[in-house]
């Protein structure tokens, strides 16, 4: 093989490993990081892995659903438990959040190339359901 094709052939090789971004492995350790409240009750979690069977979800991603006593401020709570993992919350929930919390609510952070958004599924009268989702960040 020649050198111009062994060079081009490693150019072609970090390339695309740094399109690649982080691993699953990399997801599950920053979900790990979150600083999550003793009463948040941790329901379910699941991994994606690089390829989804859905081209609409974020993979690879780790999601962790948990029930959280219907007393703690979604906002701010949300918020310390995000930036308690070296996130940075680049999109704390809205207005229309507070005092009446509706589904869909939602705060979003950010570490270096990976997010982690929290998002209010559920409400009912003792509790409200909240994922985490964390995978690449793909903004701005």
């Amino acid at each position: 093989m020649n050198r111009r094709r062994t060079v081009g052939l490693l150019v072609f090789a970090l390339t695309v490993s740094a399109c690649i971004g982080p691993s699953l492995d990399e997801f599950v350790q920053a979900a790990d990081s979150l600083a999550i409240p003793a009463d948040w009750v941790l329901l379910e979690e699941e991994t994606k892995g690089r390829f989804c069977s859905n081209p609409v979800e974020s993979c690879p991603s780790v999601d962790r659903i948990y029930r959280v006593p219907a007393e703690t401020p979604f906002g701010p709570v949300t918020a310390q438990v995000l930036e308690g993992g070296g996130f940075t919350v680049w999109d704390p929930a809205s207005d229309r959040c507070t005092p009446v919390l509706e589904k869909g609510c939602n705060v979003s952070a950010r570490r270096d190339d990976v997010s982690a958004v929290a998002i209010v599924l559920d409400i009912e009268p003792a509790s409200y359901t909240v994922t985490i989702r964390v995978g690449q960040y793909a903004g701005p």
